[in-house]
């Protein structure tokens, strides 16, 4: 290995500012590895904040395995769904691997299907899940047979129309404030640009 390569299944992080690179870019660093290593830089989320845009908040969750490995078998996070069709192609979205751990987007619906049996008459599974906050999966709906993409197109629309709806609520001042710190106001405060 050349002087400087990491191995295939390590990520690159860097501490500190890299050659090259100004001080003032925010490298994307884990924080776990900067709270570590003692750095100060933020990372991706604080980029992005700075930026004005929220970095999608990402959870680890075990995608399943639906059918027999050695037949066909995907998963994908569905981001929207053509009504003109009946088919998987109906479903737009990236594919996500199956039988292991991936990071999802909190709130994704995810499609996986697979197949078990014969070649020739395959015994088709499609499930339907969402991502919940601890790291699980919500079975939504499920279908079997050749009809599995119709069988489920609708409830995936209602899925993805009820993620799309939900947008983050904005409360006025009440008494639960009080129980947080100046500190801690000032500090969202600054964060928002409110001052």
């Amino acid at each position: 290995m050349r002087r400087g390569a990491l191995p295939a299944h390590r990520t690159a992080t860097v501490c500190g500012s890299a050659e090259g690179v100004d001080d003032d870019v925010w490298l994307p660093i884990p924080r776990a590895h900067s709270a570590a290593h003692g750095d100060t830089n933020p990372g991706y989320a604080h980029w992005l904040a700075s930026e004005g845009m929220e970095a999608p908040f990402t959870v680890a969750v075990e995608i399943p395995l639906v059918g027999d490995e050695r037949r066909k078998n995907w998963a994908k996070t569905v981001t929207n769904v053509d009504d003109s069709l009946a088919t998987g192609w109906a479903f737009d979205g990236d594919f996500i691997a199956t039988g292991g751990i991936q990071d999802v987007e909190l709130g994704s619906v995810v499609l996986v299907y697979g197949e078990k049996g014969s070649r020739t008459n395959p015994a088709i599974e499609a499930r339907v899940y969402t991502v919940n906050s601890d790291a699980t999966l919500s079975l939504r709906a499920s279908a079997r047979g050749r009809a599995w993409a119709r069988t489920l197109r609708d409830t995936i629309e209602e899925l993805l129309a009820e993620v799309g709806e939900a947008p983050i609520e904005r409360l006025g001042w009440s008494p639960d404030l009080m129980r947080y710190s100046d500190e801690a106001i000032a500090e969202e405060a600054n964060r928002r640009k409110l001052l």
